[in-house]
């Protein structure tokens, strides 16, 4: 497992990825799964402001999720969203800025035999 920090410019190996691996979620399952992707959503690149910028955000978490649960299904892979996050203390443990916004989780992982 790792925790890679992706943004359009750079990718980052976190060194702190173990933690944010386990804080990504409240379920049991969520530290030990192959992969949890962290959605952020960048408030200040939207053009937008307030609640209109929560909105575009989230419709476009929407539409990337779908895709992964579109290409598990496809790969016979098992996959989750989640809201059941910490938001506060992933942002800490990512060192998110104050723009910065934890929207959802979502896990992916092998299917339960």
């Amino acid at each position: 497992m790792a925790c890679f920090c992706t943004t359009p410019k750079r990718t980052v190996l976190s060194r702190s990825w173990r933690k944010i691996c386990a804080a990504t979620g409240t379920q049991a399952f969520v530290a030990a799964a192959p992969l949890n992707l962290v959605y952020v959503a960048d408030l200040s690149k939207t053009g937008q402001s307030g609640s209109e910028a929560e909105l575009f955000t989230a419709a476009d978490v929407g539409f990337i999720s779908e895709n992964v649960y579109l290409f598990c299904t496809s790969e016979r892979l098992a996959t989750v969203v989640r809201g059941s996050v910490d938001r506060d203390a992933l942002a800490k443990i990512m060192k998110l800025g104050p723009n910065q916004k934890v929207l959802l989780a979502q896990t992916v992982g092998y299917p339960k035999k």
